[in-house]
C-alpha cells in the first residue's frame, strides 16, 4: 500500500506528493472495483438516443498506430458513451422527455469528467 510521506519534499517538487496520492487513488479504485455501483439517472430522451446509436453502430477495425493522447481521450470518451448506450438497451423507463435507468457510477464519473474537461459544467 502506498505511503503519502513525501510531504516534506512537496515544496521542492509537488509532483512527488501528487504521484504518491495518485497511487492511493489507484488502491481505492481497486477496492471499489469489487462491486457494482448502480446509480439511478435521468437523461433527456434525445441524449439517450444518441448513446443508443453509438452502441449500435459498427466499430472501427482499422489500425490505431501512433494514437495521440488527445485521440486516445476522444476514443475513450466515445467508448464510454457506447457503453452507456448498452446500458440503456438493457432497459429504461420513459417519463415525459426523459428516460430513467440505472447506470454504473463508473460511467457517471466518465461523463462528468468529460464535461469538466470540455469546461461544460456549470460553476456555482
Amino acid at each position: 500500500m502506498p505511503q503519502c510521506d513525501v510531504a516534506d519534499d512537496f515544496e521542492d517538487d509537488p509532483y512527488l506528493l501528487w504521484r504518491e496520492e495518485s497511487l492511493v487513488l489507484h488502491e481505492i479504485g481497486k477496492y471499489l472495483n469489487r462491486t457494482k455501483h448502480p446509480v439511478e439517472v435521468r437523461l433527456p430522451r434525445a441524449l439517450a438516443d444518441l448513446a443508443l446509436n453509438s452502441w449500435r453502430r459498427e466499430g472501427f477495425d482499422g489500425n490505431l498506430e501512433d494514437e495521440s493522447n488527445e485521440n486516445y481521450r476522444v476514443r475513450s470518451e466515445a467508448a464510454a458513451l457506447a457503453l452507456i448506450g448498452l446500458t440503456l438497451e438493457q432497459g429504461f423507463i420513459q417519463e415525459g422527455d426523459e428516460v430513467i435507468f440505472e447506470l454504473d457510477a463508473w460511467f457517471v464519473g466518465a461523463a462528468l469528467e468529460a464535461a469538466d474537461r470540455a469546461e461544460a459544467l456549470q460553476k456555482e
